[in-house]
């Protein structure tokens, strides 16, 4: 949980700390675009070889011309199920060990919150039947949805980056 003021800085600090346990991760954006998010990345130093970017924060795809092609796929407009096949494909060919998700409450502006509790569940289950990590990034102000206290019954652990320091 973060709050929303500080979600710029402490999510990459989470992900900063997260890739130390999970080196290869499918990353999912619905936050930031692709192009965008790597040059964070980047900028604070990380390095991102391992990681399989699924960019489902726009309507608009990235050139994938401009990518590596290797790494990267864009969904159009959050879409759910376009987002758990991705998704599943990368679990399935077993060269990842966790799924990054930035940020689960922002699936609440675009749909609808019983359809979203529906995708987060099936979301858990498929990274639990893969055994690999699991990381909903998720804003501390949509803490009283109905999403998020689901999601506190199925996370194995919460963390609140308040609570933490702020890292």
């Amino acid at each position: 949980m973060i709050s929303n003021s500080r979600y710029p800085t402490d999510s990459v600090s989470i992900i900063k700390d997260v890739t130390k346990v999970i080196s290869r991760p499918v990353y999912v954006t619905v936050n930031k675009p692709y192009y965008a998010l790597i040059k964070t990345l980047e900028g604070v130093g990380m390095d991102i070889q391992g990681f399989y970017f699924i960019d489902a924060s726009s309507g608009n795809p990235y050139d994938k011309s401009k990518s590596n092609g290797e790494n990267f796929e864009s969904i159009e407009s959050a879409n759910m199920t376009d987002i758990m096949l991705a998704i599943e494909k990368c679990l399935q060919t077993k060269r990842f060990d966790g799924v990054i998700f930035d940020s689960i409450s922002t699936l609440l502006t675009c749909h609808d919150e019983e359809v979203v509790i529906r995708f987060t569940h099936s979301l858990i289950n498929k990274v639990r039947k893969n055994n690999v990590k699991g990381i909903f990034l998720c804003t501390k102000d949509d803490m009283n949805t109905s999403l998020m206290k689901n999601l506190n019954m199925l996370a194995d652990s919460n963390v609140d980056t308040e609570r933490r320091g702020g890292k």
